[in-house]
């Protein structure tokens, strides 16, 4: 779904044993699994990150877009994927035609999100130390286990600020 420039992906495995699949079992079979970042210095980011022991779990490289996926038990809470599109907001993810669909009537960007942890100033510290903690919120995990538990979503009708909706057990709040 376009959020502005930006996208919420949907996922509903198919079958067993994927990646997405085991993370959502985990948190009762909904809930967020995936924090994603487009960036523009990725061979950076990946040694930094690789330095400080993260696994890359998944590698794409495409002429136009290149992504890594960090293996969530080195990062904590979630699934994250950098990618790095040529040129900067070619967003090859979203299809051919992902431009042509862009509406900002109700929300215009992601503010940010909330992971939820067992411990979350130490994985508020990890996520720092990893530099990937732009726009990310961390609070205690409750019974659900770690994950994404919440999505900030840019109101563009200002009066809905306050405004919140969970659906499959995120909470999507209007700022």
């Amino acid at each position: 779904m376009m959020i502005g420039d930006q996208f919420l992906e949907v996922v509903a495995p198919t079958q067993d044993g994927t990646t997405a699949g085991r993370l959502l079992d985990k948190r009762s079979g909904d809930g967020g699994y995936m924090v994603l970042y487009e960036v523009d210095d990725l061979d950076e980011r990946i040694e930094h990150v690789e330095g400080r022991g993260v696994r890359i779990v998944w590698a794409g490289d495409l002429g136009n877009i290149r992504g890594r996926h960090l293996h969530p038990r080195d990062v904590g809470g979630a699934l994250v994927s950098i990618d790095e599109p040529v040129p900067n907001g070619a967003w090859r993810w979203g299809g051919p035609d992902w431009t042509a669909h862009v509406d900002t009537s109700v929300v215009s960007a992601i503010a940010g999100v909330t992971v939820g942890a067992n411990d979350p100033a130490a994985m508020r510290a990890r996520w720092s130390d990893l530099g990937i903690d732009t726009s990310v919120g961390f609070a205690d995990a409750g019974n659900r286990g770690e994950g994404i538990d919440g999505v900030d979503l840019v109101a563009t009708d200002r009066d809905r600020v306050g405004e919140s909706f969970l659906i499959c057990g995120v909470s999507f709040a209007l700022v």
